[in-house]
């Protein structure tokens, strides 16, 4: 499935060395190869498990960040400066903050 990112979308990715750490974000604008997101709050785990994002969005940064949209065959993504972002499955991300 060749997944295309539109404005409203929930994002998400994982990030981190020795932890796995979820984000997520939401899309607020987008052109031909560019996407503007800004990051939401989500349902933290105290040290393993799945996270979500709170729903409805919640904003969580006032600060609406670009990004250079890319596209590997299997949809859209792009890089929030930590993770590489992808349309969210609807489905808990699994999280691990044990170092």
């Amino acid at each position: 499935m060749n997944e295309v990112l539109k404005v409203g979308d929930i994002v998400s990715g994982t990030w981190g060395y020795s932890m796995t750490i979820p984000e997520f974000a939401v899309v607020t604008r987008r052109t031909a190869k560019t996407v503007w997101f800004k990051k939401i709050r989500k349902n933290r785990v105290n040290m393993f498990g799945n996270e979500t994002p709170i729903l409805p969005v919640v904003v969580d940064d006032v600060k609406e960040r670009r990004a250079k949209i890319r596209n590997f065959g299997d949809g859209e993504r792009f890089d929030s400066g930590h993770a590489s972002m992808s349309g969210w499955s609807g489905n808990g991300v699994y999280a691990n903050y044990l170092d």
